[in-house]
C-alpha cells in the first residue's frame, strides 16, 4: 500500500482510508480503537459497494462485526465477619467478595479493592485461602 490517509478524528463516528493504492495481491489493514457506552450487542457494517476505486473496483459482499458492550455494573462488593462479636484480643474472619456473576457481563481485568480497617483493628497473618478462592497479588 502506499499514499492515502485514514481518518479516525478521537470522539467520531467513522473511518476513512481515502487515497490509497494497493498492489496486486497486497493486504492493507486498518485498526483503530473504539468504546462503547451503553450495554448491548451491536452489529457495524460497511455496505456492499462501499469501497470504490479509480478501477471501479468494489465490495460485492457487505463486511460486518459484531460488539458486545457488557454490562459492567453488575459487579458486587460484599464483606462479613465471621462472627459479629469478640473479646479483647480475639480473633475473627473478615471475608470479602468480588463477584461478577451476570453471564452478559464483561470480563474484569485489573481490579482493585481497598478496605481500610479501624485504627483499633489489626491484621494477622492470613491465612491458607479456601480451595474454590483465588488470592489476588
Amino acid at each position: 500500500m502506499s499514499a492515502g490517509s485514514v481518518r479516525a478524528t478521537d470522539g467520531g463516528t467513522s473511518v476513512a482510508l481515502i487515497g490509497a493504492s494497493l498492489s496486486a495481491g497486497a493486504t492493507c489493514t486498518i485498526a483503530v480503537n473504539v468504546t462503547g457506552v451503553t450495554p448491548g450487542q451491536y452489529v457495524n457494517t460497511i455496505p456492499a459497494g462501499a469501497l470504490t476505486s479509480a478501477q471501479g473496483a468494489t465490495n460485492a459482499e457487505p463486511a460486518a462485526a459484531t460488539l458486545t458492550v457488557g454490562n459492567a455494573a453488575a459487579v458486587t462488593l460484599t464483606k462479613a465477619f465471621s462472627t459479629n462479636v469478640i473479646t479483647p484480643n480475639g480473633r475473627v474472619g473478615l471475608t470479602i467478595t468480588v463477584a461478577n456473576l451476570d453471564p452478559n457481563s464483561v470480563p474484569l481485568t485489573g481490579i482493585i479493592v481497598t478496605d481500610a480497617l479501624r485504627r483499633a483493628w489489626s491484621l494477622l497473618r492470613l491465612p491458607a485461602p479456601p480451595p474454590r478462592a483465588a488470592r489476588v497479588p
